[in-house]
């Protein structure tokens, strides 16, 4: 059985559904860089130095993302970036242990076995710890491990769960469309009708939980944000939107971040009509133990039942199969991938008093801010 989320930032974002019906009202202790913490549970790449191809690092990183990370350790070790290569990217606001390869090539100087920066708001560190055949990739991880310290007065709720083996449906998480404003698919869907729409969406349309702070800025055409600052930049130049270019990974983002927001409400779809996301239906795929669904593609496979769920969901939205392929105006091409339809973890929870400790494992592709929502568990 599953309940409707009575969250607006849910429904904006295609998640309508909960597996588990909490609403405790918990919040991560703050500061938050303390009480969530990220490890990564890395493939095994190592090697003996005689065949290696690259070094592997050990990186812990606090308030720091892991794109800024790289930068920063591209410059400290005099090379491309394109020389440096990581698994996944973790939240920048939390503590997060993962690995990176630098490859042997691209180093012209002894490779420095620790590095550390260290100040009162960032923190970055790294040790050298082996060396691989292979360069690390996104996607080339187990999953990862969260440590998240919670508070409240209605901490004893959460006792039940512990040691408790959940389903939980597998949206893609918040931090997906936007860690500060969620409307990185609208942008996504505005693309498809108009240059000038989906310009005016990223900088001026505010959203739920948004800063007034962070509205201000943008309608002073100062904001501090990435996207929004980019594009105010490039608006400030050109003046017009209709003639604004901004950069393909930009777009790529956009137009990647509708389909992550079509997938959610194929999800809740899924939940609506047929209940049971156990059980495969036509158009999906089965991996030996769960059913896999599509991630909306211009080449989804159409008749199915997965595609007349994704049909409905197009007309909701405006929108037709053909339609995604306005995207290619973009140099951008939508192609359909698979995505379970759950995701299974376990719980650890140790309470002292009104805090407590939770711990669980997600495989990769997957974001805490499932269980984390699961829980009632807010950000603030």
């Amino acid at each position: 059985m599953y309940c409707i989320s009575k969250k607006p930032l849910d429904r904006l974002l295609g998640m309508y559904y909960k597996s588990l019906c909490l609403e405790t009202r918990l919040h991560i202790i703050k500061p938050r860089t303390h009480h969530f913490l990220v490890i990564e549970q890395p493939y095994n790449i190592f090697t003996n130095s005689v065949n290696a191809k690259t070094a592997v690092y050990v990186v812990i990183k606090r308030n720091v993302s892991t794109l800024d990370a790289i930068k920063l350790i591209a410059a400290l070790l005099r090379v491309q970036q394109r020389c440096i290569g990581y698994a996944g990217l973790k939240d920048t606001e939390a503590t997060t242990l993962q690995y990176i390869t630098v490859n042997l090539h691209c180093i012209r100087k002894e490779l420095p076995k620790f590095i550390k920066i260290d100040t009162p708001a960032k923190g970055l560190w790294m040790r050298f710890v082996g060396y691989a055949s292979v360069m690390l990739k996104p996607g080339l991880l187990h999953g990862n491990t969260f440590y998240i310290g919670v508070e409240g007065p209605h901490i004893s709720e959460i006792k039940k769960l512990d040691n408790l083996e959940i389903n939980l449906l597998a949206y893609y998480g918040y931090q997906r469309f936007g860690t500060r404003r969620p409307n990185t698919h609208s942008i996504g869907l505005l693309m498809l009708l108009s240059p000038s729409l989906y310009i005016r969406e990223l900088l001026f349309e505010p959203y739920p939980d948004e800063k007034i702070e962070t509205i201000r800025s943008r309608l002073k055409m100062k904001p501090v944000l990435e996207p929004e600052k980019t594009m105010s930049q490039l608006l400030s130049r050109i003046r017009s939107p209709q003639h604004i270019r901004p950069s393909f990974e930009l777009l790529r983002l956009f137009a990647s971040a509708l389909q992550a927001y079509l997938f959610n409400r194929y999800i809740s779809k899924r939940v609506y009509y047929y209940n049971d996301v156990k059980r495969k239906i036509g158009g999906e795929k089965w991996d030996g133990t769960r059913p896999l669904a599509p991630v909306i593609g211009e080449d989804i496979e159409q008749g199915s039942d997965a595609a007349k769920l994704y049909k409905e969901i197009l007309e909701e939205e405006m929108l037709t199969f053909e339609d995604l392929k306005i995207f290619r105006m973009y140099g951008v091409k939508l192609t359909t991938y698979y995505r379970p339809l759950y995701t299974t973890t376990k719980l650890s929870v140790a309470i002292r008093g009104r805090k407590a400790w939770i711990t669980f494992s997600l495989e990769k592709g997957m974001y805490a801010t499932l269980v984390l929502r699961e829980l009632g568990v807010e950000e603030c």
